[in-house]
C-alpha cells in the first residue's frame, strides 16, 4: 500500500485548534492504513505566557496526547520542532517581531506545565500553578 503525507491547512487558526482532537482521532480512524506521517504544529502562546495561558497551553496538549495515546495502533511517534522556547521557528513567523512560546520548555530551558503533561502523561493539569 502506498503511503501519503497529507497536508491540512487553509483553516484560521482558532477553528483549527478548536477542533484538532477530533481531526487527529478523524485522521487516525480513517487513514491510520496508509498515511505515514502528517504534521500537527506546535500549540504556540502567543502574548505574555501567563499561568493562565500556560495551564491553557497544557489543557490543549492534553487533550492532543489523550487521543495520540489512545490511537497508539498507528501514531509512532511525535516529533516537536524543538526543544525550548528559546529557538523556535514560529518566532518573526508570520508575523516578524512577534515571539512565541510553543515548546516544552522556557527561554531558560525549565520545564513548563506542559512538559508534565506530555512526559508525564497526568490526566489533570499541575496544580502549582495560580489562577488568574
Amino acid at each position: 500500500m502506498n503511503k501519503s503525507r497529507i497536508a491540512v491547512g487553509a483553516a484560521g487558526r482558532d477553528v483549527l485548534l478548536e477542533c484538532l482532537t477530533d481531526l487527529i482521532g478523524l485522521m487516525t480512524e480513517r487513514y491510520g492504513d496508509v498515511v505515514y506521517a502528517w504534521d500537527v504544529v506546535n500549540e504556540a502562546v502567543r502574548g505574555s505566557p501567563s499561568d493562565k495561558v500556560l495551564r491553557n497551553q497544557a489543557e490543549r496538549y492534553r487533550e492532543i496526547f489523550e487521543v495520540l495515546r489512545a490511537n497508539s495502533d498507528v501514531v509512532t511517534g511525535v516529533t516537536f520542532w524543538g526543544i525550548a522556547d528559546d529557538a523556535t521557528w514560529l518566532d518573526d513567523f508570520p508575523v516578524p517581531g512577534r515571539k512565541n512560546w510553543p515548546l516544552l520548555f522556557t527561554e531558560d530551558h525549565l520545564q513548563k506545565p506542559v512538559y508534565h503533561t506530555v512526559v508525564g502523561f497526568q490526566p489533570a493539569l499541575p496544580t502549582h500553578l495560580s489562577t488568574d
